[in-house]
């Protein structure tokens, strides 16, 4: 009796983990292997991200590359990821950071207000270095899950830009994910 009860308590746990690991893959972007960054990264990382006219604020997570090929994203809802192969922000080229717009149930998470950003909005970025590092949107557009300029948001570029990324559009429970993606691109205010 005892072992049947451990036995669906483990085939219980397996298919949350299982389950969850679904829904948190919803905000990922594709990558490339020649689509990584391979420049040098700094010390300094990015520990949390703010941008104060929407009420978003998160704490920065370093994430890399998930077994999918996408980019990863964070644990915690309530979290925003730094993709850590590429630019650290406030550095040469485009950084990039990614947040749950949702749950998966529908409750909001970090980046749920993304969509409200416009031209000349704030970022604000702190750094483990003390810093506080200040950008302005430049752009806010939706792009196909499938096809998402990869080149723009993760390639390299003169100059000093940070790009948020989160879901938007509608869910697709086959795909288990939303039909498009919201890139707010930035410039560094100096």
């Amino acid at each position: 009796m005892l072992l049947n009860l451990v036995f669906i308590l483990l085939v219980g746990l397996v298919f949350n983990v299982i389950y969850r690991n679904e829904r948190r893959s919803a905000v990922t972007v594709p990558l490339l292997k020649s689509d990584i960054f391979t420049g040098d990264v700094a010390t300094s990382t990015p520990i949390k991200v703010s941008i104060p006219a929407y009420g978003i604020e998160g704490k920065v997570v370093p994430v890399g590359i998930a077994k999918s090929g996408n980019m990863a994203v964070p644990e915690k809802y309530e979290d925003v990821g730094w993709y850590k192969y590429g630019p650290r922000v406030g550095g040469e080229g485009n950084a990039v950071l990614a947040g749950h717009l949702d749950n998966g149930s529908g409750k909001p998470a970090v980046f749920y207000n993304l969509n409200q950003m416009r031209i000349g909005d704030e970022v604000f970025v702190e750094t483990s270095e003390g810093e506080r590092l200040q950008f302005v949107v430049r752009e806010v557009r939706l792009v196909d899950y499938k096809d998402p300029p990869l080149e723009e948001i993760f390639g390299k570029m003169k100059g000093e830009h940070l790009n948020l990324i989160t879901c938007d559009g509608t869910w697709d429970p086959v795909a288990k994910t939303y039909s498009e993606r919201l890139v707010v691109f930035t410039d560094r205010v100096k």
